[in-house]
């Protein structure tokens, strides 16, 4: 076993409506707010987790695409430095850079363009499917070679070379996300108190640490595909 450090910074979004409105409708815009706030939250710990470069951008958090390692990352072959062009080896390659002590659990993390553009296009490419087996008979659920497939418009929407477009491995032996403080909404009529409107405020305190990312000379928990230069 190892120590993983977690230190859970503040996260806070303050916003205010017209008592009018708050007298008219109180319960319906606290719980529309609230939802909100909740929502913009989640966002923001998603760009963090995908995209954090350890700056005040990204509240000091590094996330998957600048935290891992130069032998988790997987080129596709030369040539092929548009989505178009990745066939089945680009991945199977990728999928094989992963250690087997992570080989459990394992789940592909890209744009819902990268899936529904590349992955069901080589995935059928492979022939002998059906459309039973392209949805992996789960009801629709995005599955790629067996492993669940995980949307985030962070990861990238359209093709470039040089560039990740896909992750794989174990993300629950990859990194640690630490809630220290659940969701929090309150509203106070103070801080706008002269222009006769009311606060609402939700507080969130939480840490991302990405802690097996490997190295420049071996894979992690999770490795990419990146397309060619």
């Amino acid at each position: 076993f190892g120590q993983v450090s977690l230190t859970a910074v503040k996260r806070a979004i303050l916003s205010k409506v017209s008592r009018e409105l708050r007298d008219d409708a109180i319960i319906s815009i606290a719980d529309h707010t609230a939802s909100r706030m909740g929502f913009e939250f989640a966002l923001s710990e998603d760009a963090d987790f995908i995209d954090g470069d350890a700056t005040s951008t990204y509240h000091g958090e590094m996330g998957l695409k600048n935290a891992i390692g130069a032998g988790g990352v997987s080129t596709a072959a030369t040539g092929h430095d548009t989505w178009p062009e990745l066939d089945m080896a680009d991945f199977t390659a990728c999928m094989g850079k992963l250690p087997s002590k992570y080989a459990t659990m394992t789940a592909w993390v890209c744009s819902a363009n990268f899936y529904y553009s590349t992955m069901l296009r080589v995935q059928a490419a492979g022939g002998g499917n059906t459309i039973a087996s392209l949805q992996g008979g789960d009801g629709g659920r995005p599955l790629f070679l067996g492993k669940p497939v995980y949307f985030t418009d962070y990861m990238p929407t359209t093709t470039s070379a040089a560039t990740v477009c896909t992750f794989y491995g174990n993300f629950g032996d990859a990194v640690m996300i630490g809630n220290r403080q659940d969701f929090e909404f309150a509203m106070s009529d103070q801080r706008y108190f002269a222009e006769d409107l009311i606060g609402l405020r939700g507080i969130t305190r939480f840490d991302i640490n990405v802690h097996e990312p490997g190295d420049a000379s071996n894979a992690g928990a999770y490795v990419a595909l990146k397309t060619a230069a």
